[in-house]
C-alpha cells in the first residue's frame, strides 16, 4: 500500500492541467498536512481548491496536522510551511513518498532519507501504468500555466517516455 503525502505545488499542478485523479489511481493514500491545504485554499482561486475541498469531504485524501510543530517552527526560513510539514509528516508517518516539486525540499527530504516524487515523477509514473497515453501535451500546459520546467527536464522526461521533445 503506497502512501505519500503531498506539498501543495503537485497537487496545484495537477490541478491545473485537470489530472489530479491520477495522484488516487497511482498512491493508495494520500495525505496533505493542514500548511498545504491552507496554502492550497489561498486565494486567488484556483481549480485546485474545488478539487481538495471535494477530496477532502470524500475522504480520497487525508488530512493531516503534524505531531511536531515545534520542528517545523525551528526549520521555518529554510523551506516553507507547507513543505516543512509535507516533509515532517511524511517522517512522521513513515510514508513511501513525499511529493515536492521544489529542488531545496527535495534535498532537504534526501538529507532525512525520505524518498521524493514530483509533478514530471507523477506524469512520467502514470504514463508508464498506461494512466495516460503520453506526457508532451500536459508538459505544455503546464508550462503554459507558468509552471516552471527547465527545458532539460523537459526533453529528459520526454526522451525516458519514448515521446519526441
Amino acid at each position: 500500500m503506497t502512501k505519500v503525502v503531498t506539498n501543495a505545488s503537485p497537487w496545484i499542478a495537477l490541478a491545473m492541467i485537470d489530472e489530479v485523479p491520477l495522484m488516487m489511481q497511482l498512491f493508495h493514500s494520500v495525505v496533505v498536512p493542514q500548511a498545504v491545504i491552507e496554502e492550497v485554499m489561498a486565494p486567488p482561486p484556483r481549480n485546485g481548491q474545488i478539487l481538495l475541498s471535494q477530496a477532502l469531504d470524500a475522504g480520497t485524501v487525508i488530512r493531516y496536522q503534524v505531531r511536531n510543530p515545534a520542528l517545523v517552527d525551528s526549520l521555518l526560513g529554510t523551506l516553507h510551511r507547507g513543505e516543512l510539514e509535507a516533509i515532517v509528516a511524511a517522517q512522521e508517518l513513515n510514508a513511501d513518498y513525499v511529493l515536492l516539486d521544489d529542488r531545496m525540499g527535495r534535498r532537504f527530504a534526501h538529507t532525512l532519507l525520505l524518498s521524493t516524487m514530483g509533478t514530471m515523477g507523477i506524469l512520467r509514473t502514470a504514463k508508464e501504468r498506461g494512466l495516460i497515453p503520453e506526457i508532451k501535451t500536459r508538459l505544455v500546459r503546464l508550462i503554459n500555466g507558468n509552471f516552471r520546467v527547465s527545458p532539460v527536464l523537459y526533453e529528459e522526461i520526454l526522451r525516458e517516455v519514448g515521446e519526441s521533445p
